[in-house]
This record gives structure tokens, sequence and C-alpha cells, in this order.
């Protein structure tokens, strides 16, 4: 067995804001909203950066896999959209949907595209790591 380790830090800098920290990367400005998730959305907050992590993760999965199977392609762009819910005054991530567009080289590929994404929606760590729904509906052009 393989393990790998990530280390991120975190400092507390004023009201609900700080900074995200990893050795030989770029910080990050988090905030989180005070009153309403609506507030304050010029700064990255939890739910973006889950968001984030978990499409990102889907995408790197699903270009492993489809260079492994000899899948050609152009370009790959999603929009990642993360759902809250406030229930007995707390608010809870629900779901999480993904919308990937993947243009191919070869318009005849778009079943074995399907069969990596579909692959890739169980191969993905960070997808299998949460208990919530997550959606995958993609576009292949």
């Amino acid at each position: 067995m393989e393990e790998y380790f990530y280390e991120i830090d975190l400092s507390w800098k004023s009201e609900k804001a700080g900074f995200l920290t990893s050795h030989g990367v770029d910080e990050i400005k988090v905030f989180s909203p005070i009153e309403t998730p609506t507030e304050k959305k010029n700064q990255w907050t939890p739910e973006q950066l889950l968001g984030a992590s978990v499409s990102s993760c889907f995408m790197t999965t699903f270009l492993e896999i489809a260079e492994k199977n000899n899948l050609e392609v152009i370009s790959y762009q999603s929009q990642c959209f993360v759902k809250l819910e406030k229930r007995a005054e707390k608010f809870t991530t629900e779901e999480i949907l993904i919308r990937p567009i993947v243009k191919l080289k070869n318009n005849s590929s778009f079943l074995l595209a399907q069969r990596c994404l579909d692959e890739a929606e169980t191969a993905c760590p960070s997808r299998r790591a949460l208990k919530i729904n997550i959606e995958i509906h993609p576009i292949f052009e």
C-alpha cells in the first residue's frame, strides 16, 4: 500500500478570514460568511473550495483514464455548483453538481468518452470521500 500526505496550513487573520498555505504553492485567502452564504462572494469560501477540490479531482481522474484509453481530448472545462440548505438554523452541504464540457478530437469517440467519464465518477478520490450526492452532467463536443 502506498500512502501520500498533503499538508495544508491555515492562519486566522481577522473576522472570519484566514489564509491557506501549503509548501510550494501560493497562499489563498479564505472567508466564511458570518450570517448567510450570500455575503462577501469576492473571497474564496470553504464551500467554493470544496467544489473546486471535487471538480479538479474529477477532471484529473477523467483525463488520466482518458489517456490510458487513448481518448484524444482537445479541451476540458467545467462548472461546479455546491448546494447548501439551512435546516434547524444550520447550513449543510447537500449536493455538488459538476458540468464538464469535453471537446474531443474525434466525434466518433463519444461512447469511449462516456465510459471514461463513468469510470472517473467511481475512481475520483475526493468524490469517494464525501457522503453527499455528487452529480456529473457532461457535454461532449
